[in-house]
């Protein structure tokens, strides 16, 4: 038979290894609260840059023609600063994301000053709104 000092002990003894644990689960548990934290903050952050990716992808498609590729305030300006705007074909036209604006590059038919035909091509910096910054020497 156990007597009341002996069972004190077991208890004692019990108590002690039982809050070891429970610190070590405690211990535990704000790590994997502190993971999951970290965790739902990235992926948070990566979707907010898909969001900013994404808005900007919009900005860039609308400035180009669904029709043909071409850069719409550029073929403005190309056609604008031609001897005979009437004879401007789009050939071809490409653009490099540089971040916080873009270089597009158009390739384009027109006449010159005698009449005859000449590919030309011009590169210009552009903007996220679609306004030609400057045009970059080729």
């Amino acid at each position: 038979m156990i007597n009341q000092s002996t069972l004190n002990q077991l208890f004692i003894s019990n108590l002690s290894v039982i809050s070891n644990r429970r610190d070590a689960f405690a211990k535990e548990k704000r790590l994997r609260d502190e993971k999951e934290k970290l965790a739902l903050q990235k992926k948070n952050e990566q979707q907010r840059k898909l969001d900013e990716q994404k808005k900007k992808d919009e900005l860039i498609k609308k400035q180009f023609s669904p029709w043909d590729g071409s850069h719409r305030n550029l073929t403005n300006f190309i056609k604008d600063n031609l001897k005979d705007p009437d004879s401007y074909e789009h050939i071809k036209t490409v653009y490099f994301d540089k971040g916080d604006h873009l270089i597009v590059i158009t390739s384009y038919r027109g006449n010159n000053s005698y009449g005859g035909k000449v590919v030309e091509s011009i590169t210009a910096k552009v903007d996220f709104k679609g306004n030609v910054i400057e045009i970059i020497p080729n």
